[in-house]
Formats: C-alpha cells, sequence, structure tokens
C-alpha cells in the first residue's frame, strides 16, 4: 500500500488531481465572492431605485449607505453657534419691539444673513411670522407647547473611506436653536414654497446648505425589529395622530421619530450622539429602556423632506424580547399617546409580507414609513 501510494506520489495522476482540487476550490472561492458582490450590486441597485421611486412623495435621498453607517464613520459636531428669534412680549405693539436675536455669530444680523440666501425681505418675514406663531404657539391643537432647546443643522458632508471597501462617512455641524424658532422658520418657508421661491426646488446637498437658517430641526426616524425567542422578526409601526402638525388623518408610521436635542449628548466622549436620541425615542414612546434591554442599531439613508425642508436619517434598530413584553412596555410609555392614538401593529419582517402591507395600506401610511419600509425591502436583496 505503501509503495502504491509512493508511486502515485510521483505519478501524473497525482498532479493532475492536485491541479483539480485547488482549481476547484478557488473556483468556489471566488463563485461566493461574486455571489457577494453580486448581492451588493443589486442591493445598492435597489436602494437607489426605491430612493428614486420617493422623489414624487417628496422625500429626497441625498446619501445612503450600504450596509448602513458605521459608528466611527458618522461624525457629529457642536459649531457653538446659536441661532435664536426672540419672542414677542407685546403682540399688539410687535412692530416696535426692539429683539435680542442671536444670530450665529457677533456682527450677523436678519438683513445680511437674508442676503446671504437671497431673501432679500428676510428681516421682514422673520418679523411677520414671528408674531404669527407666537399668536399660535401657547396653545396649538389643545396641547400647551414648550420652547425646548434642539439642534439645528449647519453643515452636512458625505465622504468615503480611502480604503477598498469605500465605506459611507457622513460630518455633521449643527447649531443650537429652539422650538420657537423652528416654527417661525417653518411659517416662513411655507410662504415661500407657495412663491416657488428656489428654496423650494433644492435637491442637492450643497444647495440645501445655503440655507441653514431654515436647517432648524433633524430627525431620526426608526423602525424596530423584534426578535423573539424563536429568533423571528416582527417590525412595530405605530399609528401617528391626526392631531400632530402636516397630519390631516391618523396614519400607521415607523416605530419612533424623534427629533435631536441638546440633551442628547454623549457623556463620555462629550459629544452629541444619534444613540442617545434613539434610546430616548424608544424610552419615552415606545416605554423601552435600553439600560433593561440592549437595542442594536443600524443608521441606513439621509433625506430632505421638500414640504417642511427637514433633515433627517432611517435607522434599523433590533431588540430581544418577546412580544408580551414589548405591549407591556408600550402601554406603560409616557408619550405613547401624545404623538399616537396609542396604536401599534406588528409586521412579519420578510419582504413578502412588508411588500403586501405596503400595496394594502399605502394611503393610510405617513410618506417617511413608506420611504423607511421600501429602503427596508431594497436592503432584503
Amino acid at each position: 500500500m505503501r509503495n502504491l501510494f509512493i508511486q502515485y506520489i510521483k505519478s501524473f495522476d497525482f498532479i493532475k488531481d492536485f491541479f483539480l482540487l485547488v482549481l476547484g476550490a478557488a473556483v468556489s472561492y471566488l463563485w461566493n465572492i461574486l455571489k457577494k458582490y453580486r448581492r451588493i450590486y443589486n442591493a445598492k441597485k435597489e436602494i437607489k431605485k426605491s430612493a428614486k421611486n420617493h422623489l414624487q412623495n417628496g422625500i429626497i435621498s441625498l446619501a445612503n449607505a450600504y450596509p448602513y453607517y458605521y459608528p466611527e464613520n458618522i461624525i457629529l459636531v457642536d459649531s457653538g453657534e446659536r441661532f435664536i428669534l426672540e419672542r414677542p412680549s407685546n403682540i399688539n405693539k410687535a412692530s416696535n419691539i426692539g429683539y435680542n436675536d442671536f444670530i450665529f455669530v457677533d456682527g450677523e444680523n436678519l438683513g445680511n444673513l437674508g442676503e446671504r440666501m437671497g431673501i432679500l425681505d428676510f428681516n421682514d418675514l422673520v418679523n411677520k411670522h414671528r408674531v404669527k406663531v407666537e399668536n399660535d404657539f401657547a396653545n396649538e391643537n389643545g396641547r400647551e407647547l414648550f420652547n425646548n432647546e434642539k439642534y439645528g443643522v449647519r453643515k452636512i458632508v458625505f465622504t468615503k473611506t480611502g480604503d477598498v471597501h469605500e465605506n459611507s462617512i457622513v460630518k455633521i455641524q449643527f447649531y443650537k436653536t429652539d422650538y420657537f424658532t423652528h416654527k417661525v422658520m417653518r411659517s416662513i418657508f411655507k410662504e415661500l414654497l407657495g412663491k416657488n421661491h428656489p428654496i423650494s426646488n433644492c435637491s442637492r446637498v450643497e444647495d440645501i446648505v445655503k440655507y441653514y437658517p431654515f436647517l432648524t430641526s433633524f430627525g431620526i426616524n426608526s423602525l424596530l425589529s423584534i426578535m423573539d425567542e424563536n429568533l423571528l422578526e416582527t417590525l412595530v409601526l405605530v399609528k401617528r395622530s391626526k392631531h400632530m402638525a402636516n397630519m390631516s388623518n391618523d396614519q400607521w408610521h415607523v416605530s419612533m421619530n424623534e427629533g435631536l436635542s441638546l440633551t442628547d449628548i454623549d457623556d463620555v466622549i462629550n459629544s452629541i450622539s444619534f444613540q442617545k436620541c434613539v434610546n430616548r425615542g424608544f424610552l419615552e414612546e415606545l416605554g423601552i429602556n435600553n439600560e433593561h434591554h440592549i437595542i442594536q442599531n443600524e443608521y441606513h439613508d439621509i433625506f430632505l423632506v421638500t414640504n417642511n425642508f427637514e433633515l433627517g436619517i432611517t435607522t434599523q434598530a433590533r431588540i430581544e424580547m418577546s412580544i408580551d413584553s414589548f405591549a407591556n412596555c408600550f402601554y406603560a410609555a409616557e408619550d405613547r399617546t401624545m404623538e399616537t392614538t396609542g396604536e401599534y401593529k406588528l409586521l412579519p419582517a420578510t419582504k413578502k409580507e412588508v411588500e403586501t402591507f405596503l400595496r394594502k395600506n399605502n394611503s393610510e401610511m405617513t410618506d417617511i414609513c413608506k420611504y423607511c419600509l421600501e429602503m427596508f425591502i431594497a436592503r432584503k436583496h
């Protein structure tokens, strides 16, 4: 037997068999690599296609990361600037008030700020709409409003890593503002929209950030997947109340959406944190405490909502818990009925189920919900 083996080693048959073995392994390896890159190519193609389809719904995708933005590639910076519009202290004599506004930098005023944006009557518009908003501010939809501080977007830049992976990088610079200023700028934007001002036709990030005083909000829109004990994945949707701004009727919405605020600071690195905002949103709106349930979160798509000139990012969050545990958390949530009807829907997280839900409930969903669900499907390729 040993002699036969030695003869085989020395024979041409061994060389042939060894070559075929190596060739087979190489072909298998290359085939797996090819399938991987084909899958990535198809997913990116679907993401781009889905993003384009939402232009008619007033959502412009500015950047779409695949598979997602890695944490180290999300760079959030406080510019140290403030944009705070003073509230009128006397509505009837508003035109005679000397407002104490904070306009980004020393020496800045509403007039020259407007000139740079090509809005020559910006000063007059601000004074007109701050009075209008003040009249509505004390009581909106039967709820007392609080003038909370928040972040607006000063600058946003998209780049790629310099390695072969070319992973997506986003750098966002924020300024401090508040809810009253946000409402005033939204009110001005609606007037400019009606006049077909160039701000209403922005589609490139370079044009959008030119109007940074209008970017007084940054929203995080998250789809939550519950992974049960059998590792079955279920998406959570909530029904957004018709009493909220820009809503005409109750509609299915993403699991959680929250605006970035001054409380969303990572104390360890002393920096603005999307994850802190996500954790706060899940606690306030769904009753899920991140200290008890570890939430895995991925950041995907950065977009502009054209009808209110608001930037945002989509996220896919996953959590391991039972459906019963989720229900208990949801019904105990502090803000459950402030923005929603108090209803939720569980949707199997498969391509077929989500596509069926979209088709059957198209008119009963917010545009953001449709966008997030369709981008979720696109990444299933």
